[in-house]
C-alpha cells in the first residue's frame, strides 16, 4: 500500500532543472494553468506539480525539455494535516534580457547582464497622439528581480524602458509596465557650440565630438518638471543621454546629432539633454 503523498508523485516524469546549475535536479509535471484565457499572460502559463522536498532556485528560473520557466510562489494541497504536494504557477520565458540604468547601457556593463523574462503586450499606446507611437507592455519575470522606474531592458536587439517599479502580481510572477523603444542606441556626432571665444570674429568656434554614444528616447519618457524654467514639451522633442566621460560639458544651443540642446540635466555619471529637431 502507498500514501496518497506517495500516489501524487507516481507521475512525475518530467526533470527540471536550474538554469544556473547551483540547485540540484528535481522531479515533476505540468499542469494546465486554470486561469487560462484565449489571450493575455494566462494563456501561457501552466502548472507546476511537484514534491514537498523539491528545492526551486533562488532565482525562480528552471529548464526542462529545452523549455526555461519562470516559477512564481508555491500553493500547497494537504491531506490530513499533511502537505503531500506543492504547486507552481510557471511561464515560458522569451529569452535573456538584461536590466540596466542609461547610464549602464552607454557603457556596456553592469545590472543584471541576463535574467529570463516574459513581454506581454497589453495592447494599448503610451502616446496615442503622434504618429510614433510607444506600445505599451507587461514584463513578467522572477520575483528575484527588482526593475526600477527609468531602467532599461532589452535583448540586444529589442529595447524597453521601465515606466514602474516592479511589483509581484496575484500569482507571484514579476510584472512590470514598459514601454518599447526604436533603435534608442545611437551613434550621433556632438557640437558644443561654447567649446572657445574668438575675439577677433565675436564667434564662438564649435568642436565637434564624433560618433558619441547616445541613448535616445521620447522626452516624455524621461523628464521631470522641477524647474521653473522648465521648457514645455513640443512634438518630436527627444530626451538625449550621453556618458560624461564622452562629454565632459554640454550647455544649451549646443548641438547632438540633428538636435538643439534645449536644457540639460545632470544625471550623476552621465547628461540628459532635452533636444529639439533643428
Amino acid at each position: 500500500m502507498i500514501s496518497l503523498k506517495q500516489a501524487a508523485r507516481a507521475f512525475d516524469d518530467q526533470t527540471f532543472s536550474d538554469v544556473h546549475g547551483t540547485t540540484a535536479d528535481f522531479a515533476g509535471k505540468l499542469l494546465p494553468f486554470n486561469d487560462s484565457t484565449r489571450s493575455g499572460p494566462a494563456t501561457q502559463r501552466r502548472i507546476l506539480d511537484t514534491s514537498v522536498d523539491s528545492v526551486i532556485p533562488t532565482e525562480r528560473e528552471i529548464v526542462s525539455g529545452g523549455i526555461v520557466y519562470i516559477v512564481a510562489h508555491r500553493n500547497v494541497d494537504f491531506f490530513k494535516g499533511e502537505i503531500i504536494r506543492v504547486k507552481y504557477p510557471v511561464l515560458p520565458a522569451a529569452g535573456t534580457y538584461f536590466i540596466r540604468t542609461i547610464s549602464q547601457v552607454l557603457a556596456g556593463t553592469g545590472g543584471t547582464p541576463a535574467a529570463y523574462l516574459m513581454p506581454m503586450y497589453i495592447r494599448r499606446a503610451i502616446f496615442e497622439d503622434q504618429a510614433d507611437y510607444a506600445g505599451g507592455y507587461i514584463i513578467y519575470g522572477s520575483s528575484y528581480y527588482s526593475i526600477h522606474s527609468g531602467e532599461i531592458i532589452s535583448d540586444g536587439s529589442q529595447y524597453y524602458v521601465a515606466r514602474e517599479d516592479s511589483r509581484v502580481d496575484e500569482a507571484g510572477f514579476g510584472a512590470t509596465e514598459v514601454t518599447d523603444l526604436v533603435a534608442p542606441l545611437q551613434s550621433l556626432d556632438v557640437v558644443l557650440n561654447s567649446a572657445s571665444y574668438d575675439p577677433v570674429t565675436d564667434e564662438y568656434t564649435p568642436t565637434t565630438l564624433s560618433a558619441v554614444s547616445v541613448f535616445v528616447e521620447h522626452y516624455s519618457l524621461d523628464f521631470k518638471n522641477v524647474a521653473l524654467g522648465f521648457e514645455g514639451i513640443e512634438a518630436g522633442d527627444k530626451a538625449l543621454s550621453m556618458l560624461k566621460s564622452d562629454v565632459s560639458s554640454i550647455k544649451p544651443n549646443d548641438r547632438v546629432g540633428d538636435y538643439a540642446v534645449r536644457s540639460v540635466r545632470d544625471r550623476g555619471d552621465y547628461w540628459t539633454v532635452h533636444g529639439r529637431k533643428v
